[in-house]
Formats: C-alpha cells, sequence, structure tokens
C-alpha cells in the first residue's frame, strides 16, 4: 500500500513539473513573439518617419526650385526688355500686382516687339503692319475708318493658350483716356483671324480688325480696366502716327 501510495505522488510531481516547464516555455515564446513585434512596429515606424521627412524635404525643394525659377523668369524678361527695346520706348516701373515686375513699355512702333507679363503668363506681340481702310468687304465703318493690323503672338509662358485668350483685352483708340474698340475679324471674311492654340515658345501670325475715329495718332495696348492701379498686367503701348499707316 505504501508502496502504491509513494508511486502515485511520484506521477503527481511529475506532471506538474512538466507543467510548470511548459507554462514557463509559453511565457518566453509570448514574450519572444512580442519582442520580435515591436521591433517589427519599431522600424516600420522609422521607415514612415523616414520616407515623411523625406517627402517633406522634396517639397520644400521642389517649392523653393519653383519661386527661384519664377523669380529668374521674371529677371530675364526684364533683362529681355530692357536689351531688346528701342532707345524710342520708354520704359517704366510697372503698377501691375499680383507679383508682375516686368516694366512697362510705352511708345512702340510698328515693326516693334511688346512683351506681356500678366495673370494667364507671359506673351509676345509684333506688330508687323497696320492700315486704314474706308471700307471692308463691301462695308463702310460705322466710325471713321477700319484698323487692320498683322500681328505675330508668341507664347512665352508655360501652358498653351488659344490666340484669342492673348487678344482678350487688347483695344485700338485714337485717346489714350478712352477704352478703344477690340477685334472684330472674325466678322469678315477676308480677315484672317487668329483662332489656333498656341503652345510653350510657339507663334501665330494673322489679323486683327476695328474701326477707329479720326485721329493723328492711334494706341493699340490694353484696356485701361487691366492696366491702371494693381492691375493683371503690365502696360505696354504701341503709339502709330497717322502718316505711319499704309
Amino acid at each position: 500500500m505504501k508502496s502504491k501510495l509513494t508511486s502515485f505522488l511520484i506521477i503527481v510531481s511529475n506532471i506538474l513539473i512538466l507543467g510548470a516547464c511548459a507554462n514557463e516555455e509559453d511565457t518566453k515564446a509570448n514574450a519572444d513573439e512580442q519582442n520580435l513585434n515591436e521591433t517589427i512596429e519599431g522600424n516600420s515606424n522609422k521607415g514612415e518617419d523616414s520616407s515623411d521627412n523625406d517627402a517633406s524635404e522634396a517639397s520644400t525643394e521642389d517649392n523653393n526650385k519653383s519661386e527661384e525659377d519664377s523669380e529668374e523668369s521674371e529677371e530675364n524678361l526684364s533683362d529681355v526688355v530692357l536689351d531688346n527695346q528701342s532707345d524710342s520706348v520708354e520704359i517704366r516701373e510697372t503698377t501691375a500686382g499680383f507679383g508682375i515686375e516686368t516694366p512697362d513699355q510705352i511708345g512702340l512702333k510698328v515693326g516693334d516687339t511688346g512683351y506681356f507679363d500678366d495673370t494667364m503668363g507671359t506673351f509676345e506681340v509684333t506688330v508687323n503692319s497696320a492700315e486704314l481702310l474706308d471700307e471692308l468687304d463691301g462695308e463702310e465703318s460705322q466710325a471713321d475708318h477700319f484698323f487692320l493690323m498683322n500681328i505675330t503672338i508668341k507664347n512665352t509662358g508655360e501652358e498653351t493658350w488659344n490666340a484669342q485668350d492673348f487678344l482678350y483685352g487688347l483695344r485700338v483708340t485714337d485717346d489714350l483716356e478712352m477704352t478703344g474698340y477690340g477685334d472684330y475679324a472674325e466678322s469678315f471674311d477676308s480677315v484672317e483671324q487668329m483662332t489656333d492654340d498656341i503652345a510653350p515658345n510657339e507663334e501665330s501670325t494673322g489679323q486683327f480688325v476695328t474701326e477707329v475715329y479720326d485721329g493723328d495718332t492711334y494706341y493699340f495696348k490694353m484696356r485701361s480696366g487691366i492696366t491702371e492701379g494693381s492691375g493683371e498686367s503690365n502696360n505696354v503701348v504701341w503709339e502709330i502716327a497717322k502718316e505711319e499707316l499704309q
């Protein structure tokens, strides 16, 4: 009987010992697994932080580069104006807003190129020729004359625009105090209307026609509301004497 009891106690003890060992191994395994998860999570967060920092630094660099490119472009355009306009053209500091700094150009003649800088971008306009007509396509002017020009527009900006976008706001008048008259090219079959899209660094040539009253000098310019005060464009004005017209 005593021998049986002793054997029973030995069995129970072995069972308890084995159970304790198993618990200890489970606890150690759980601890190892937790440490591994924490290590993986830490590395992941570190990677995310690194990626976020890299992205932030890249964004800052891109913004700085964009600002530098914009300033350099502005400076370059101002240099172009100063280098290319004739001595007869008056160069003035612009009063335009929106960060526009390209100088105003007053007193351009037929054959001259004007350099525009506005909220749409930058572009050049060259007046190749200009003439006064009493009638056009069999119609008489409702003012005193038709004013017909051949012009070339060059897109020096970064986006493609339609020619009509560049022509918007351009007027001819015999009085600088007046707004003037815009392009009527679409109303005449014989006039080469400018309607094409102009990509960056590309140009297009066509005709601009409007009506004017008799005067000694005619002015081709942006309408006053766009250039006055803190306007949307620098001021570029052609002054064309009547005797210079074909």
